[in-house]
């Protein structure tokens, strides 16, 4: 097991157990007059108890051990967990310590909450189409990269966002583009920048940059020099 990198043998700890649930799911679904109202389900975080063992010469070391490596759970980190290959992005909720053998060992439980993803995956074309994989199981934000090989006035992108309810494309347009200037339009932290400046005022667009799971056709409406699409893909 591993904290933002860093291999919890350094705290005197090795992985036990693992218990896993799913994403949490939630659904608006109603009866309602003489017919049901079924809408798409929605998923929130998941939740992970982590047993590790502690491992040290006597009680106080084993304490301290354990404080070390909690302590670097107090913000959200990238954990790393033996026998899997996603990685998951977790805030502790609780932990707990027991002395099992108070010379010898002690176990922790972390309560973490979060959600699964896998390593980033980048896709470039200097096009105006581009066929994207999305190998996760959920819908998964996404970063695109616009380059522009002239000045425009403006630019729209289509397949990169749409409505929930009926799947229908919602056009992303970004206005005043300048040669050269890399546009990001960043579906993670829903920031939209110009060589790294602020550019949400020159963006219209009802939501963030997201891919399906499967094949995404994303298009753009003029030539460009190079058209950037990065992701981690998520799953439940």
């Amino acid at each position: 097991m591993r904290i933002d990198g860093e291999d919890i043998a350094a705290y005197g700890a090795k992985q036990w157990n693992v218990e896993m649930n799913y994403s949490e799911i939630s659904n608006q679904c109603e009866w309602l007059t003489d017919a049901p109202l079924m809408l798409p389900g929605e998923n929130g975080f998941k939740t992970i108890k982590v047993s590790v063992i502690l491992e040290g010469a006597g009680r106080e070391e084993l304490w301290q051990n354990g404080k070390r490596m909690i302590a670097k759970l107090l913000k959200p980190c990238i954990v790393e967990l033996d026998g899997f290959k996603n990685l998951f992005y977790v805030a502790l909720k609780n932990a707990q310590q027991a002395e099992k053998d108070m010379q010898r060992w002690h176990k922790t439980t972390l309560d973490l909450l979060g959600y699964e993803y896998g390593k980033e995956v980048t896709v470039s074309t200097t096009g105006r189409t581009l066929a994207i994989n999305n190998p996760g199981n959920l819908n998964t934000p996404a970063i695109i990269e616009l380059v522009p090989d002239i000045g425009r006035t403006s630019i729209v992108i289509n397949g990169a966002c749409w409505n929930r309810y009926t799947g229908r494309d919602q056009p992303i347009t970004v206005n005043r583009l300048f040669k050269d200037q890399k546009i990001t339009l960043n579906g993670e932290t829903g920031i939209i920048t110009e060589a790294g400046v602020n550019k949400i005022q020159d963006v219209e667009l009802l939501g963030l940059p997201m891919l399906k799971p499967g094949i995404n056709q994303l298009s753009v409406s003029q030539e460009l020099y190079s058209l950037t699409v990065k992701f981690k893909p998520r799953y439940l």
